[in-house]
């Protein structure tokens, strides 16, 4: 009997995109596209209008969602999204890292059919998937658009001119901290000059559908253009974010953008000027599956186009009177990330360290509440060793208490950890992965990047999974270790220390 070959398994794969205000196809598009990565990282550039509470939604639901808050306006895209890359790579560690939009769906056979293609990219290079630019139907109704965004625009442009792409990095960790992503995602360089090795993947694209009702593409003309304006006071380049220009100086000085018009600003967009194109002749029927089934969360986005544009301005002013970030006396204070951890579990009854640490997050998250430990919900206890889990472990009540965020004493070694967690686990404690890894991520210092862990009660269904989990942060605490603290500072924001120039 003939045997068909073995597919290779998938490869691991995280993607990374920075999103503002898109909250009629963010849930479409991370559903859709955890079909072909693990994790996805969401840079949200304060958004308004429901994205970040579809995320939070989309993380309780147990999607591998990991959400990186950033307050500041502007459309410093590459800068963002390279530092977040080099924070978060490193500790998830995959083969491959996905750039892409919110309004972006991988469009491939499958998973392992794309992946068999990616495999051909050598170490360290990347792979550019083709725009496939989707056109709204003319007959389709804003409600369609919003609860099905593929199936309301199933045309698609003939051709692309020009034609652009999107990176897929495959990650060779000794890029880590020279890599550096190109503002619109559409390609990597390295900082030291080196060229990148780059594939054109044939079969698969990324299907992107910039233009979908008529009050989403007037928000993203005046909200978009006026991010790139604050970028261009530091940094500009002429020609970036063209598109939106032009639509901004549609709006603005013409009246806006109405029903009829979508399709020829769809065709239209991000395109060599060519007048002319029309659905007949630009365009062909050809209709994208979508990945993502029913949509659960679309009541949570605030849709209308004057809410938007007002809510954005009034974030952007309370951004620009933002107090400066404050100094900790020499010490350093990852708030932003302890926080995170902590919000993940829907904490509000906790006990902190009396002190600095304790007003600091009373002050970034005013909903957690200081009580007595068997009382709480969650606890926060920087560098515990194995005399206080013991003092602190048998106090946490049952049932009552979810979480435990902690870190290690600097200078641990993988037989210290080893110890810590066969320690909680005694008293009914785990690790949990995903938070913990999320933790380690998110943070700026060093101490946490590389100690950090966040606890959870046992699961007496998945044993199994805690052992599994165990052994691969004790094999993560055995490899080299390099990270570069900035000066001692509260943190309360996980980008906070990015300096954009």
């Amino acid at each position: 009997m003939h045997e068909e070959p073995q597919r290779a398994a998938p490869m691991s794969a995280l993607a990374i995109s920075m999103v503002k205000n898109e909250a009629d196809v963010i849930e479409a598009c991370i559903r859709h596209n955890l079909h072909h990565v693990d994790l996805f990282v969401v840079i949200d550039n304060g958004s308004t209008d429901g994205t970040r509470q579809i995320l939070e939604a989309l993380c309780a639901e147990g999607l591998p969602v990991l959400i990186v808050d950033d307050p500041v306006f502007g459309y410093f895209q590459s800068e963002k999204t390279t530092e977040v890359y080099r924070r978060v790579v490193p500790v998830f560690q995959p083969e491959l890292v996905y750039l892409l939009d919110a309004d972006e769906f991988i469009r491939a056979p499958d998973r392992l059919a794309l992946e068999a293609v990616l495999r051909q990219v050598p170490i360290g290079g990347q792979a550019l998937l083709p725009w496939m630019t989707h056109i709204p139907d003319p007959q389709s109704t804003t409600q369609q658009m919003l609860e099905d965004p593929l199936g309301g625009a199933p045309w698609r442009r003939k051709r692309e001119e020009p034609l652009y792409y999107k990176a897929v990095i495959r990650r060779n960790p000794q890029d880590d901290d020279t890599l550096v992503v190109e503002q619109g995602n559409h390609a990597i360089r390295m900082s030291d000059g080196r060229a990148v090795p780059t594939v054109t993947v044939q079969g698969a694209h990324v299907a992107h559908l910039p233009v979908r009702t008529v009050d989403q593409v007037n928000v993203k003309a005046i909200n978009g253009w006026q991010a790139y304006m604050v970028r261009n006071r530091t940094c500009h380049f002429p020609g970036q974010g063209s598109q939106w220009q032009l639509l901004y100086e549609r709006v603005t000085r013409g009246g806006g953008i109405q029903r009829e018009d979508i399709t020829s600003v769809a065709l239209d967009y991000a395109q060599t000027a060519r007048a002319g194109r029309s659905l007949a002749s630009d365009a062909v029927l050809d209709p994208m599956t979508p990945r993502y089934g029913r949509l659960r969360h679309l009541s949570m986005g605030r849709h209308d186009a004057l809410a938007k544009v007002a809510l954005s301005m009034e974030q952007h002013l309370s951004d620009e009177f933002r107090a400066a970030p404050q100094h900790a006396m020499g010490e350093s204070m990852d708030l932003a990330t302890v926080a995170h951890a902590l919000r993940a579990f829907h904490i509000s009854r906790l006990v902190t360290p009396q002190g600095p640490w304790e007003s600091g997050l009373q002050r970034v998250a005013p909903e957690m509440q200081s009580v007595k430990i068997d009382q709480a919900e969650g606890v926060f206890a920087p560098e515990l060793d194995v005399p206080s889990i013991e003092a602190v472990a048998p106090r946490l009540v049952a049932g009552v208490a979810r979480c435990v965020v902690t870190w290690l004493p600097a200078g641990h070694d993988s037989q210290f950890l080893d110890q810590v967690l066969s320690t909680w686990a005694e008293h009914g404690w785990e690790a949990d992965m995903m938070q913990t890894l999320g933790l380690r991520a998110l943070a700026t210092y060093g101490d946490v990047r590389r100690g950090g862990l966040v606890m959870r009660p046992v699961d007496p269904a998945r044993p199994d999974k805690a052992q599994a989990v165990k052994a691969a942060l004790v094999a993560m605490a055995a490899q080299p270790f390099q990270w570069v603290d900035p000066q001692p500072q509260v943190v309360e924001h996980p980008l906070q220390t990015l300096t954009l120039r």
